[in-house]
C-alpha cells in the first residue's frame, strides 16, 4: 500500500494522541488525494504540494524536498536505523513510537 493511502488512518492516531500539533505540511504531488486532505483539514492542518516547474529537465532541487533526503541521511547513518530488525510490525511500532503506540 502506498503511503498516501495509508496516511489519513495514521493522522487520525497520530492526532489522537495528546499533545500532538501539526500545522504545516510539505508533501509532493503522490500527497493530493480527497481523503487525505479531508484528513488533514480536520485537523487545520495546512497542505503545501511541492512541485517541479514545468519544462524543467534532469535533476532539480525543489524548496523543501531536500529537508525530507537530508533527513533521511543522516537517520540512515544510525545503525540502528540502517536495518530492520524486528519481525512483527509491533515490533517496529514499539522502536519507532514508543509504547503509547504499541497499545
Amino acid at each position: 500500500m502506498h503511503d498516501s493511502k495509508a496516511a489519513p488512518e495514521l493522522i487520525e492516531a497520530f492526532m489522537a494522541e495528546p499533545g500532538r500539533i501539526l500545522k504545516l505540511v510539505w508533501a509532493d504531488s503522490a500527497y493530493q488525494g480527497e481523503a487525505l486532505a479531508a484528513a488533514f483539514a480536520a485537523h487545520g492542518v495546512e497542505v503545501e504540494i511541492v512541485r517541479r516547474s514545468d519544462g524543467s529537465k534532469g535533476f532539480v532541487v525543489l524548496a523543501r524536498r531536500w529537508v525530507v533526503e537530508r533527513t533521511l541521511g543522516w537517520l540512515s547513518r544510525a545503525r540502528r536505523l540502517n536495518r530492520d530488525h524486528e519481525r512483527r510490525p509491533d515490533h517496529h511500532v514499539q522502536m519507532v513510537c514508543g509504547p503509547a503506540w504499541s497499545r
